[in-house]
């Protein structure tokens, strides 16, 4: 409670692994978009360089974990299942080198303060319309765009297709 009341960013104390995953409840119910301006809030607002650099206690790594997975866009919500969610990036560019020798180009542009929400993301040049990318698409993707925007565009995800917590089997 004293970190929540710290941190004076309601009920989602991001200073605690049980928090963690409260920004992308979002994603179950087919509005991903809902989330993305918590996570750039959370990231921006109450993670620093400085000597109170995290909102909590940095337990083992977990909290620097969750700011490196967010600040790329992506965020293993359900380990084991090879899926992340899609986030919104933090920078306008990054890299990531994966195991198999691949390394996959993360860009946002727009990337402004103001710009809170995706409003599309592509896959190799391709619109990429799940809300979430499997590990193995990851292994085979060169890069991933982000453009950004100030206003949430449902539009961007098909709301149908839902992370594996909630998803139909396959038939």
């Amino acid at each position: 409670m004293t970190e929540m009341s710290k941190n004076q960013f309601g009920q989602i104390n991001i200073g605690d692994q049980p928090s963690f995953h409260l920004p992308y409840l979002f994603h179950f119910v087919g509005k991903p978009y809902y989330a993305q301006p918590l996570l750039k809030q959370l990231m921006t607002r109450l993670f620093s360089a400085g000597v109170k650099g995290y909102p909590g206690d940095e337990d083992n790594g977990s909290m620097s974990a969750w700011y490196i997975f967010n600040a790329l866009g992506l965020y293993p919500f359900c380990p084991g299942t090879g899926e992340y969610l899609i986030g919104i990036p933090l920078f306008d560019e990054a890299k990531v080198h994966l195991s198999n020798g691949q390394t996959v180009r993360i860009t946002a542009s727009s990337n402004h303060p103001q710009q809170q929400f995706v409003d599309s993301l592509t896959r190799d040049g391709k619109p990429f319309k799940t809300s979430f990318i499997t590990h193995d698409q990851l292994l085979q993707t060169n890069q991933l765009q982000f453009a950004l925007g100030t206003v949430p565009n449902p539009f961007c995800f098909d709301d149908t297709k839902r992370p594996f917590s909630l998803s139909q089997p396959e038939e």
